[in-house]
């Protein structure tokens, strides 16, 4: 017969959803010590952490997405000089197609976060 008694899934320790945490925190008015009880589950920690997500997110749509992108078109005149020269024509043309592939994904990237917000 088979023993199951040492299989990954019998031994994983299963998540409880709703966890009781203690937190000591100063009490200034007592002049002492306050054990404050937070009950907290994960659906309660992600709604939580929401509010920084977003902020997050039109962070990148508003600042770091078109640095990128002005990077890559900074980045592609030069290239396309050195290409009118016939000075390394096989590694420019993967360079160009490189940077062609990132500047499509960060296009579509902002697209979808501006469609999320």
């Amino acid at each position: 017969s088979r023993d199951d008694s040492n299989s990954p899934a019998r031994n994983r320790k299963r998540k409880r959803p709703n966890q009781d945490q203690w937190t000591l925190h100063r009490d200034p008015e007592r002049g002492g010590v306050a054990i404050v009880e937070e009950s907290t589950s994960e659906i309660d920690q992600d709604y939580a952490k929401l509010p920084v997500i977003i902020n997050h997110l039109r962070e990148w749509t508003s600042r770091i997405l078109p640095q990128i992108q002005s990077r890559i078109l900074h980045a592609a005149s030069p290239i396309l000089h050195e290409l009118s020269r016939q000075y390394f024509v096989p590694f420019l043309t993967v360079a160009l197609a490189c940077l062609g592939r990132i500047h499509s994904c960060i296009l579509k990237l902002g697209r979808v976060i501006v469609g999320a917000l």
